[in-house]
């Protein structure tokens, strides 16, 4: 008889750990997006044509890009309209430039005028960040708002004219705005407008003697939702 009971209660004592652990996961959810973004620069790429880098015999201007993205996500649910993400994107940013420049890239000062036209002075970045999200119930769906802080790693491989700013890591505010429409139980649809805005390095940028770059990123963004129930 006593160990009838003892069996009885490890069944009870397992199954509401189970029970625990089901309600736990369920507070999890899983985000992959696609977006489209206008990348624009927010200090001058030629502030001053006769500086040592820009040739002054060419008119010198600079144009924003528009580049499509990715991002992905994990959501903890902490209180019913409290959520946290982690958030992973990988983008393209870097303007359109037109000019003459002397060196190019990883070449430095001593190389030969190089003259672009309309070329996409193109940057890879990787980021990792932590955002706070507040939903609001919107029948049949959600209204969610997210702030957040990230790092970002750039790749200057492909860049035709490296400039400070963002060299070679800088962090960046990110914030979104979007609705999240359910599809099935599990699984919503996330619509949503970003910006994301790149802090530049101030030991790196001085515009008063060359040009530089830190890009603000703003778009629109699809994504898919899934919860872990």
């Amino acid at each position: 008889m006593k160990r009838l009971q003892l069996i009885t209660i490890g069944l009870l004592f397992t199954f509401n750990i189970s029970i625990g652990q089901a309600h736990f996961l369920e507070r999890f959810d899983f985000e992959v997006g696609v977006n489209r973004s206008i990348v624009m620069n927010r200090v001058e790429m030629f502030p001053n044509s006769d500086n040592a880098n820009i040739s002054s015999d060419r008119a010198n201007k600079e144009s924003p890009s528009y580049t499509n993205n990715f991002s992905l996500s994990i959501g903890f649910q902490m209180h019913k309209h409290h959520h946290i993400r982690i958030r992973h994107a990988r983008n393209t940013v870097g303007s359109h430039f037109s000019g003459t420049v002397r060196g190019n890239g990883w070449c430095g000062n001593g190389a030969m005028n190089q003259t672009y036209l309309n070329a996409f002075n193109q940057i890879k970045n990787s980021t990792l960040g932590a955002m706070y999200e507040f939903q609001i119930d919107i029948n049949p769906g959600n209204f969610a708002i997210g702030i957040g802080v990230e790092k970002q790693w750039n790749d200057f491989v492909n860049t035709y004219q490296i400039l400070p700013g963002i060299l070679y890591d800088n962090l960046a505010f990110h914030s979104s705005m979007g609705y999240l429409f359910p599809l099935y139980d599990s699984i919503q649809l996330h619509s949503k407008f970003f910006v994301t805005q790149s802090f530049q390095n101030s030991d790196q940028l001085n515009t008063t003697e060359m040009g530089g770059y830190v890009p603000i990123q703003i778009g629109c963004e699809l994504g898919v939702r899934l919860r872990l129930n």
